[in-house]
């Protein structure tokens, strides 16, 4: 908690300081710096006061809102294929007016298999209503997927209808794009931006992985080189500041934990390199851990952020987008670091 309200003790300091610094920068550097977004990826939208000052500090002027996620549901008949929306966010404080919202839609692989143009239509019709009912305008749309290679002729089929039927209402669509995705089949993609997703880069399930949150040298550098060079001026960048605890039983993965903190040693014990095990039989977040579990603590670290940034580097206008909008991720970085990422 002291780590909190420290955060925000010295950021008047800080800002001062940022402006001094951005005031010596050549104009030229200034005209590239990134617009600067933030995901928004819970059920629920009821920002804390520490995170409504995090929008505000930070100068933050586009929150990506994820609405709902589309899959299938044989019980349901939201179209004939039986794709339905689920998990809709609840919208429990007025979105903000201030700064641009753009919704964003999570649709699954199962769903994408069945796709009939038909979705498309149920999505838009969706979205719009549900940003009517909350007096919110909205000039565009985010679609996310984690489309393969089975998949990826109806993700194509997808993104051409949405792109379609939004620029008939004067907006456009944008879309994720992971690592694995990247190649020169996404030239042809209908979309007016990609927001590429630096971050979850690893294998989550491998005990061997070093840091599948985000480990630049090893799985992001060699994918740079496959971006082609006509939609590298249309690509947003989206990293990571969080991190979380990997459990591992018997060599194979367990659970997902938030704590990052495993210094009460009645508990633990420290392996190194940042990899714990567990010697006292507890529950945490719901999970019941056993002796001899093992614990591989993963954060986003500047040392890679800072250095894929600058790779990414471009002076070509374009959003930086952080991942997402949580107090109890973003509290474990200082106001400069934040700033750092979007200069």
């Amino acid at each position: 908690m002291k780590r909190r309200y420290s955060y925000y003790c010295n950021w008047l300091i800080a800002i001062l300081l940022l402006f001094f610094l951005v005031g010596c920068k050549h104009s030229s550097h200034e005209a590239s710096a990134p617009l600067r977004a933030i995901y928004h990826w819970k059920t629920t939208w009821n920002p804390s006061r520490w995170e409504q000052q995090f929008l505000t500090v930070h100068h933050i002027e586009r929150i990506y809102l994820r609405l709902f996620d589309v899959d299938i549901n044989k019980e349901m008949n939201w179209s004939s294929e039986s794709i339905v929306p689920i998990a809709t966010t609840q919208i429990e404080q007025p979105l903000p007016q201030q700064i641009e919202v753009v919704p964003s839609i999570y649709i699954t692989n199962e769903a994408m298999r069945q796709y009939t143009p038909d979705v498309a239509t149920k999505i838009v019709e969706r979205v719009k209503a549900m940003m009517e009912y909350h007096k919110t305008e909205w000039h565009e749309l985010q679609i996310d997927c984690d489309w393969t290679a089975q998949t990826r002729t109806n993700y194509y089929a997808c993104c051409k209808d949405l792109q379609t039927l939004l620029s008939s209402q004067g907006r456009r669509l944008s879309s994720t794009l992971r690592l694995h995705q990247v190649g020169g089949a996404i030239d042809s993609l209908d979309v007016s931006r990609f927001t590429l997703m630096l971050y979850n880069t690893g294998n989550l399930m491998q005990p061997a992985t070093n840091n599948s949150i985000l480990d630049y040298r090893q799985d992001v550098i060699p994918y740079l080189d496959r971006i082609p060079t006509r939609r590298f001026d249309s690509l947003d960048l989206a990293v990571p500041l969080y991190g979380w605890g990997v459990v591992y039983r018997n060599n194979q993965f367990s659970c997902l934990i938030h704590q990052t903190d495993f210094s009460d040693t009645s508990r633990y014990r420290s392996l190194g390199d940042h990899r714990y095990s567990v010697v006292a039989p507890h529950t945490l977040e719901g999970n019941a851990l056993q002796v001899d579990d093992h614990i591989r603590v993963e954060q986003a670290l500047m040392e890679d952020l800072l250095p894929m940034l600058q790779r990414l580097h471009s002076d070509t206008p374009r959003s930086l987008v952080i991942y997402h909008l949580d107090s109890a991720s973003l509290s474990h970085y200082s106001f400069e670091q934040v700033e750092q990422l979007f200069q």
